[in-house]
């Protein structure tokens, strides 16, 4: 017998289907602790420094017998390989998902979205700026759309036409480093539940605690918060930039940096000053931190157009050496003591020299009590 074309076309789709039915079958009697299942993961470079060690530190201890195959495939290539059953999840940035995938997400560009409970991108309406006074708690911040504090008389009228809806990536950076520096949080990152007796910006959520930075004007309107959760996200995400800085210093047989310069829209937006009171960046002479730009954009321009600075280019790239953060075993050290503001143990004088450095305060986790709201 030979089968027909009909057959052979329907011959893939069945296989596949019948593979996918397979494992999904098995699935349920999938037991962590004795599967010797392999995982294929593709995770790009740039966030595989804040993925793979948790994930292997967590495999070892729940999954010792199961293994990971780790590509970096990135968008279609990536989705095509799921479709083919050559990966079991991808991690990257996708600009269409088929809604035959599940997926969901676990970064927002640059701070802004992903878990921060109001953050959003760099749009009309999005705080930007933010200041926090020391002794009353209370905020004032600029909008982006207006070039006014909203503390300021003609703030109202200049926001009429706009409404404020959340924080965008610089609003975040400034908020969380002005609640530390006010005392609103200690080092480690707890919202001090205590100071709700002084301020009705601090309020209860759950069994935590939050900071009010703007109450709503209207139904239209949501309250801004900032909440214990979005300060773990900064800490995690900081976190995981400083250790994979330090291993690079580390790397070149350096113990401190004499000059930084931040690079992207994001680098040209952000207050250096509270970048580095959160330890988002090693400390440094805030004078010599500055913005180069969109790099990448400019240096693709040279390369197109001199061929001379192509070649020095070129040089440049032969000599550069990979450092995969994620393997590095002191990454997991370096990671938990920069979860710290602005880090556990490094001392940050350039910047204490400018700021004066909060008294230190040690408070516990505590269930909140009623939340209090503006009459």
């Amino acid at each position: 017998m030979r089968p027909t074309q009909r057959a052979m076309d329907l011959s893939l789709p069945i296989t596949n289907a019948l593979n996918n039915l397979e494992l999904a079958l098995s699935s349920l009697n999938f037991t962590p602790e004795t599967t010797k299942k392999l995982y294929r993961i593709s995770i790009t470079d740039d966030v595989a420094p804040l993925i793979l060690p948790n994930l292997i530190n967590f495999l070892e201890k729940k999954s010792p017998n199961s293994s990971l195959r780790i590509r970096s495939e990135q968008g279609n290539e990536a989705l095509k390989l799921l479709d083919s059953n050559e990966l079991d999840f991808a991690v990257g940035r996708f600009e269409i998902i088929p809604s035959r995938f599940g997926s969901i997400d676990l970064f927002g560009p640059a701070f802004e979205g992903g878990e921060i409970s109001s953050g959003q991108r760099a749009t009309v309406g999005a705080i930007e700026r933010v200041r926090i006074d020391r002794e009353t708690f209370e905020p004032k911040f600029k909008v982006i759309g207006s070039d006014l504090w909203s503390t300021e008389e003609q703030f109202r009228s200049s926001t009429a036409d706009l409404t404020i809806t959340g924080i965008c990536g610089s609003g975040i950076i400034e908020v969380v480093a002005e609640m530390y520096l006010a005392g609103i949080i200690t080092e480690d990152g707890i919202v001090d539940g205590s100071l709700s007796a002084q301020t009705e910006r601090v309020i209860t959520q759950g069994r935590t605690w939050s900071y009010v930075l703007h109450f709503a004007e209207g139904e239209a309107q949501r309250d801004i918060v900032v909440t214990q959760n979005d300060v773990r996200q900064i800490q995690l995400a900081k976190a995981a930039l400083y250790a994979g800085i330090k291993l690079l210093m580390d790397k070149m047989g350096v113990d401190t940096v004499d000059r930084i310069r931040l690079v992207g829209a994001f680098g040209s937006h952000i207050s250096v000053e509270h970048a580095m009171v959160l330890g988002l960046i090693p400390d440094c002479p805030l004078d010599q931190v500055s913005s180069a730009g969109n790099a990448a954009g400019v240096g693709a321009r040279i390369a197109l157009l001199d061929q001379q600075s192509r070649r020095a280019i070129q040089r440049t790239v032969n000599r550069a050496e990979r450092i995969e953060t994620a393997t590095e075993s002191d990454f997991q050290d370096y990671f938990v003591a920069a979860m710290a503001f602005p880090h556990k143990s490094d001392p940050y004088p350039n910047l204490f020299s400018v700021v004066k450095r909060p008294e230190p305060k040690l408070v516990e986790h505590s269930e909140g009590r009623r939340r209090r709201r503006r009459s």
